[in-house]
């Protein structure tokens, strides 16, 4: 029992070292130059500059690097590539494929062991039953770092959703003013609420300083996020380009389908909520109802009717 309670403390400590830590900042240009072109390569950043201004920055890089190599020796490549490219995703630049597998093991361990030990020790279980246990509460923490990224995929695309119609109406505006697509998306971009819009211009854009083509620093946004509308946007930018429809016509288009598609999800969404309310009312109204109604009678019947019989 004490070798697994050390185990268990052993492995608390990695989870929390590895989960809890702060990403690491910005301190100077050349780290924000590094960082953009690990980002525009769609690579994790694996050979970043160690002047970070924390221990535990510092603590939680190292054991990111030591474990990066190891599991992309032991598991798969296509499984490897899959968690890099869904934290792109999620907008975790700093977060490396090692560090998230390590929070996956380390909450395998810490999580199997302690449910072990709770089931054991406390509810007095047999050993064989507790090890049963353990291991399933261990694979609830093992995967509970993959939902966790899912749910923050989903919220980042449903928050690019709101905001990628604004940013379309204010670059359109800029273009109208009279600036070039390049100056109007710098313009724009810098004025623009905080959000992965913001974010993922900001790489473009630097992208674009550094020579790359206009096109393809946008096509690259789609490819990190994954979002169908922006790779829509940039198919019709470069479709457009091509038969020399003047980029603000192109934009405006784009911001009317998607506004309207911003609608008909609303209309949609309210017409499913009768369905949703269904069973909240089935589990939680009616029971309620029908306890007022009959708990009534049955009292009634109780305290008046019965004591006279």
């Amino acid at each position: 029992m004490l070798f697994l309670l050390f185990i268990s403390i052993v492995g608390f400590i990695m989870f929390l070292v590895l989960a809890l830590i702060p990403s690491e900042t910005q301190v100077d240009v050349r780290k924000r130059i590094e960082r953009m072109r690990a980002r525009t390569a769609l690579r994790r950043r694996e050979a970043v500059s160690f002047e970070m201004e924390s221990f535990t920055e510092r603590v939680g890089f190292f054991i990111s690097q030591k474990f990066q190599p190891i599991f992309k020796n032991i598991l798969p490549t296509k499984y490897f590539d899959s968690i890099e490219k869904k934290l792109i995703m999620a907008g975790e630049y700093d977060t490396s494929v090692g560090r998230f597998i390590a929070q996956k093991f380390g909450g395998l361990v810490f999580l199997g062991i302690l449910g072990a030990l709770v089931i054991n020790v406390i509810f007095k279980q047999p050993l064989g039953k507790s090890v049963i246990l353990g291991i399933i509460v261990g694979l609830l923490g093992f995967f509970l770092p993959d939902f966790t990224l899912s749910s923050a995929i989903k919220r980042r695309h449903e928050l690019i959703d709101k905001q990628l119609p604004d940013f379309l109406d204010q670059l359109v505006t800029s273009v109208k003013a009279g600036l070039a697509p390049n100056a109007a998306f710098q313009f724009t971009t810098k004025r623009f609420k905080e959000g992965p819009i913001k974010d993922e211009f900001e790489i473009a854009l630097q992208e674009i300083f550094l020579g790359s083509p206009r096109m393809e620093a946008l096509a690259r946004i789609g490819e990190r996020t994954g979002h169908k509308d922006l790779k829509r946007m940039v198919s019709m930018l470069m479709y457009g380009e091509k038969l020399g429809v003047p980029i603000s016509q192109t934009l405006s288009s784009v911001a009317d389908d998607l506004r309207n598609k911003r609608w008909e999800n609303a209309e949609e969404k309210a017409q499913k909520a009768p369905v949703k309310i269904t069973f909240p009312m089935i589990l939680l109204i009616l029971p309620t109802i029908f306890l007022v109604i009959f708990g009534t009678i049955l009292l009634n019947y109780l305290y008046n009717i019965r004591p006279n019989q």
